[in-house]
């Protein structure tokens, strides 16, 4: 239920590990959970970018991509 503060918390986790995938990941499921699915989008392709055996963060992104064709 605080989906907002979530998301600034995991702004500044992704700060402080620029290079670690799951943070990206988690601010990525954050923006999905508040609707904002281009941000999130982009969050999970630098969590796949930097892990690419990471198989919810594809999966969260071809959801994400089907979303965004409906809209």
């Amino acid at each position: 239920g605080k989906t907002e503060e979530s998301i600034e918390v995991c702004q500044l986790v992704v700060a402080e590990f620029p290079e670690e995938a799951n943070p990206y990941d988690s601010l990525g499921e954050g923006y999905f959970e508040n609707g904002q699915y281009e941000l999130s989008i982009k969050n999970y392709r630098k969590s796949v970018e930097l892990d690419p055996g990471n198989e919810y963060g594809k999966g969260m992104i071809k959801k994400i991509e089907q979303l965004m064709k409906k809209k």
